[in-house]
């Protein structure tokens, strides 16, 4: 085994039945949290230039929060 990534945060995740064999079977057991922690980057990446794209007022009604 290799040295962890330097600057993470071990955190724990709760997967429906079944999800982390279906990982496994794509791309390995020993790779399994690298697939997760680039799937989560990508999805935040994509919802954060969703969120910078809509106007204030299609997010929260123009108001401030």
């Amino acid at each position: 085994m290799g040295r962890p990534p330097l600057k993470v945060k071990p955190i724990l995740v709760r997967l429906p039945d079944g999800v982390p064999e279906r990982i496994d079977a794509l791309v390995g057991k020993m790779k399994r949290a690298e697939f997760i922690r680039e799937a989560v980057l990508k999805e935040l990446e994509r919802r954060e230039r969703a969120a910078a794209a809509t106007p204030p007022s299609e997010k929260d009604n123009g108001n401030k929060v």
